[in-house]
């Protein structure tokens, strides 16, 4: 269900290659179904080398026996979420484009991965005024550094969730920037 003329196909491709997306069946990625946010958390902690975390610190909506159980927890521990509030982490809703930006600065941070500075002014999306306090730091980080780009319109679309597809991009996008920002460090040291 992954069309080589797609736009996404070879960030696609990228992500399953490395392990980090697996399909949804045998021959399906469906691109076009939402991410859930156990799902994002799953693939950051395999991209992180799925480290292990203390047993019993994750949320109390977050079964152990659940497939992302172990993901959530380590991303607890590691301040890369917090929840959305009540020591609930609502692994089953989808992830929206804002929430995916604050994740993935905060893993980031989390790994110390260096990358451009966030500028906030460099918002300049109409739909800018609609992004969350807690997600401008995030949005103007991952735009900044060529993670998360525009839709048409001068658009972020904070609140929209996104698609397994918009996901593989930005997380193929999230991986060549880190790599190049690692690249660069290493060549000044």
């Amino acid at each position: 269900d992954v069309r080589q003329d797609a736009w996404y196909y070879w960030d696609v491709v990228r992500v399953y290659e490395n392990g980090l997306m697996v399909g949804t069946g045998a021959d399906e990625f469906s691109p076009t179904v939402p991410v859930t946010r156990g799902m994002l958390v799953t693939v950051l902690h395999r991209l992180a080398g799925e480290p292990a975390a203390a047993a019993g610190g994750s949320f109390s909506d977050v079964l152990e026996s659940a497939w992302y159980a172990r993901a959530i927890a380590w991303a607890k521990e590691s301040g890369i979420v917090n929840g959305v509030g009540g020591n609930l982490f609502a692994p089953g809703d989808s992830v929206t484009r804002e929430q995916a930006a604050v994740i993935l600065l905060n893993y980031a941070n989390h790994m110390d991965l260096t990358m451009r500075n966030a500028q906030i002014s460099q918002l300049d999306f109409a739909d800018a005024a609609q992004i969350s306090d807690w997600a401008l730091e995030g949005a103007a980080y991952c735009y900044s550094n060529g993670i998360i780009g525009g839709k048409p319109n001068k658009l972020f679309d904070p609140q929209c969730q996104a698609t397994r597809a918009e996901i593989a991009a930005i997380l193929n996008r999230f991986v060549e920037t880190a790599d190049s920002g690692a690249e660069k460090s290493a060549q000044q040291q």
